[in-house]
This record gives C-alpha cells, sequence and structure tokens, in this order.
C-alpha cells in the first residue's frame, strides 16, 4: 500500500494509505444524513447515496445513467435547473432551493449546493450535489413521522 497523503488533506500530520482515505470518505458519503449525488456536466446521474435513495424512493441502480430531469418536479423547476447548472459550471459553485419529485409522485422543496469537480486532464467535469429536505424536521415545522415533506418515514408511509 503506498504511503503518499491525498493532496489537500493537510491536516493529516501521518501518511495514510491512499486507500484508507477512500474507504473513509467513500464510508462518509454513505452514511451522510442529507442526499449526495454526482450527476455530469449534461445532468446524467452517475452516483448517489443511501439518503438519496431514502429520500426519493429511487435506487442508485434505478437513477444511474439516466438524467436529473427524472427527478424534477416540472418544466420550470428543470430550465431553472439548467441556469444553476450553468452557474456552477461557470463560478464552481451553486446553492439554492430546487423542488424534487420523489417516487411516490410527491414533490418537495430541497436547499441544494452544487459544487463544480474538473479533471483538468480529461477536459471535464462533475457537479457534486447535496441536498436536504426543506419540508422534513424542525426548519420545515413537521415532525418526523408525520404527513408532509419526502423524509423517509413519510416517503414509506406514502409507498415509495
Amino acid at each position: 500500500m503506498s504511503k503518499e497523503r491525498m493532496p489537500g488533506l493537510g491536516w493529516d500530520r501521518q501518511p495514510r494509505p491512499i486507500a484508507k482515505v477512500l474507504r473513509t470518505l467513500r464510508y462518509a458519503v454513505e452514511q451522510c444524513p442529507e442526499m449526495v449525488f454526482i450527476v455530469d456536466s449534461a445532468g446524467q446521474f452517475e452516483y448517489a447515496n443511501h439518503a438519496f435513495e431514502t429520500v426519493t424512493g429511487y435506487s442508485a441502480r434505478e437513477v444511474s445513467g439516466h438524467n436529473l430531469s427524472l427527478v424534477i418536479a416540472n418544466a420550470t423547476e428543470l430550465e431553472a435547473y439548467h441556469r444553476l447548472r450553468e452557474e456552477a459550471l461557470s463560478r464552481g459553485i451553486y446553492r439554492g432551493p430546487l423542488n424534487m419529485r420523489c417516487r411516490n409522485g410527491s414533490v418537495c422543496e430541497f436547499d441544494l449546493a452544487i459544487t463544480a469537480v474538473r479533471d483538468r486532464k480529461l477536459g471535464s467535469a462533475s457537479l457534486v450535489c447535496t441536498a436536504r429536505d426543506l419540508g422534513a424536521g424542525p426548519r420545515g415545522g413537521n415532525e418526523p413521522g408525520k404527513a408532509g415533506g419526502c423524509n423517509w418515514r413519510a416517503s414509506r408511509r406514502c409507498g415509495a
């Protein structure tokens, strides 16, 4: 195993094997309570974490290779997504609300953050997205398990 440090992880004073750092990163993303998904610059899903599956009702395998329009609520939101995607690609980051459609048909408002991650060698970019349901939990005023929002309890009850 290589004892190199991953670039950008300056807080790590001791060299650690890259494989171990990547494994820890993978576990962190999978266990993150917020949705994390990655799309290419054209909006095709490349990855979705467990929270995405739980909140939307769509499995990672099901969305892989499909366009993000699968979960965008309507044509107006799709146009908004195209604008925010362009902003993220040009500025490197975007943050704001976006309505998404869950598998059970409910539409929920999410606080979306998009970061453009560029591969200079290949000349391409992926968009790393994190999203939090604004209708679930204390911020949206819904108690866990009550109707409203796309949280996993409400979604499961609605048949997702």
